[in-house]
């Protein structure tokens, strides 16, 4: 008798405490199933789901995929794994060379990519400049480009060396001349194809080496024809992540990071190119990061890079217009967002500065030129205009899902912004583009 009462009180135990879980919360959430309170967020089999009302009744979502963005070491935390070797003593170009140095992730909407360029550059005040390797490097391939009909440059020749530092850091100069003997492979070693643009046809053709070269040794000089006064370098590391959100859209699953070449650099030698960080000569920058970052992708903010949903871009295509890069601005991330794109729907009309996009004035609060990173899935749309007394282009944008951005542009006659209007008159159309990460 007794063995059976405690039968039935270990039994009673177990039935209320199963009664006493809601049936809401032990049952997964399915899109279109029933929900108990609006704006409550669930997670299952990678899925984020919103509880979400749908006429007069609560219902889940259809769910978003949850992606969780590898962590990015900083760089220079990164660099000092490398050999003390590994560091670059010299700079590639004489200091009094340079103009201005421009940072990583710089965007070029006209004549370029909307996309965050994954190298520096050097701008310099005269043609044909002695390029120098910074450090001790191992030359892997050397890239040859011949124009051979261009309306601006037909037979020039442009070279770009590759090169490793360590067995996770390697790098390269773009758009050198004049290769050192010791550079220059056999002719038979090149492997070419051409190809065709608008107008031009170019050749280009790869040789893969392993020359070993020491620190100070002159390369190659920079460009001696007027249209590329300037020299590109770039460095990439293993170990490091740029942060995409999809970076099966961008062939960059299980590509390096980029890395900042000014933290290979000593002390001094990062000073002194951190000194010509900026847009010109006179125009330098004081604000941080200053070397740029290519990790502008936040996960759920509207913050980072976005294509057509009905025509998504090709992001391994440089020279591919349809992205859209909200983000803070290279130059003066405190102070500006960069809305770079060539989407012909939502492009702007107006010249920006010389690298043609619109520079929005930063807020932190508020719904009119908001912090990307703080523009979140709030169901509410926020306004962004250059200066709302004399533009005569502003954007509407909403963030509908973590994976989803809807952008549309309205000109106006100067100071009619609808940034002057109440929040409650801001309205979509149908030219509203949507689009996803």
């Amino acid at each position: 008798m007794l063995m059976s009462m405690k039968k039935l009180m270990v039994g009673l135990s177990i039935l209320l405490s199963i009664s006493l879980v809601p049936a809401h919360s032990a049952t997964p959430p399915k899109a279109g199933s029933v929900c108990s309170k609006q704006g409550v967020t669930k997670t299952y089999q990678g899925k984020k789901y919103t509880c979400i009302k749908s006429g007069k009744k609560l219902v889940w979502s259809k769910g978003v995929v949850v992606t969780k963005p590898k962590p990015k070491p900083t760089p220079s935390a990164s660099a000092t794994k490398c050999s003390e070797g590994s560091l670059f003593k010299r700079l590639p170009v004489d200091l009094s060379k340079i103009s201005y140095v421009s940072p990583i992730g710089v965007f070029a909407p006209v004549g370029g990519s909307p996309l965050p360029k994954q190298h520096t550059g050097f701008m310099l005040n005269e043609l044909g400049v002695p390029i120098f390797a910074p450090g001790d490097l191992t030359i892997t391939n050397i890239r040859k480009v011949t124009y051979i009909v261009s309306p601006t440059r037909p037979g020039y020749v442009d070279y770009a060396i590759f090169f490793s530092v360590c067995d996770e850091v390697s790098g390269h100069f773009g758009h050198v001349t004049d290769l050192n003997l010791n550079l220059q492979p056999e002719a038979s070693a090149f492997q070419c194809s051409k190809y065709s643009t608008v107008d031009e046809t170019v050749e280009s053709c790869t040789a893969y080496t392993k020359i070993k070269v020491a620190e100070g040794t002159q390369i190659a000089t920079s460009g001696n024809a007027a249209h590329s006064p300037a020299v590109d370098m770039g460095m990439t590391d293993l170990r490091m992540s740029d942060g995409y959100v999809n970076p099966d859209r961008y062939g960059k699953s299980k590509a390096p990071g980029t890395l900042c070449p000014w933290d290979f650099y000593t002390e001094t030698a990062k000073s002194q190119l951190y000194s010509k960080i900026g847009l010109s000569a006179t125009n330098l920058t004081s604000e941080t990061p200053k070397c740029g970052t290519l990790a502008v992708d936040k996960v759920g903010t509207a913050a980072g890079r976005w294509t057509p949903k009905a025509d998504s871009g090709n992001g391994m295509d440089p020279s591919d217009g349809r992205f859209l890069v909200f983000a803070l601005d290279t130059y003066k991330p405190q102070s500006r967002i960069a809305f770079s794109t060539r989407i012909k729907e939502i492009a702007p009309n107006a010249q920006y500065e010389v690298v043609n996009y619109p520079r929005f004035p930063l807020q932190e609060s508020g719904r009119i030129n908001l912090n990307p990173n703080r523009l979140k899935e709030d169901r509410q749309s926020y306004c962004y205009v250059v200066d709302s007394s004399n533009s005569t282009e502003t954007f509407l944008i909403q963030l509908i899902s973590e994976s989803e951005l809807k952008v549309e542009r309205f000109a106006h006659t100067s100071g009619q912004s609808p940034c002057n209007q109440s929040p409650s008159q801001w309205s979509f159309t149908s030219r509203a583009v949507s689009l996803v990460r």
